[in-house]
């Protein structure tokens, strides 16, 4: 679920992005979905258990903000040294 809300959130971002070709408010949840073969009723029913216990809920969500963090450092960098050292973190990997 870690993986799924992760991507939920940067498919939601991406909605307000414009594409290459001048398209915007595309929705990019199917894609999510269908990347981890499961439908939107699949997602509501795992989401509702996991709501059952909130105390794991909210570790689950903590690490999710983890990760869009980390993510957010290698895409926007705040300096240019920061740039160049994600770089080559990403090449080294």
């Amino acid at each position: 679920m870690i993986k799924i809300w992760t991507d939920i959130y940067i498919a939601r971002g991406a909605r307000s992005v414009q594409t290459i070709d001048k398209k915007n408010n595309i929705n990019y949840l199917p894609l999510v979905f269908e990347k981890y073969k499961i439908d939107s009723s699949q997602f509501s029913e795992s989401n509702l258990f996991y709501t059952s216990k909130i105390d794991d809920y909210q570790k689950m969500f903590e690490e999710v903000n983890r990760r869009l963090k980390e993510k957010k450092e290698i895409y926007q960098p705040e300096t240019e040294m920061d740039s160049i050292i994600n770089e080559t973190r990403e090449l080294v990997k």
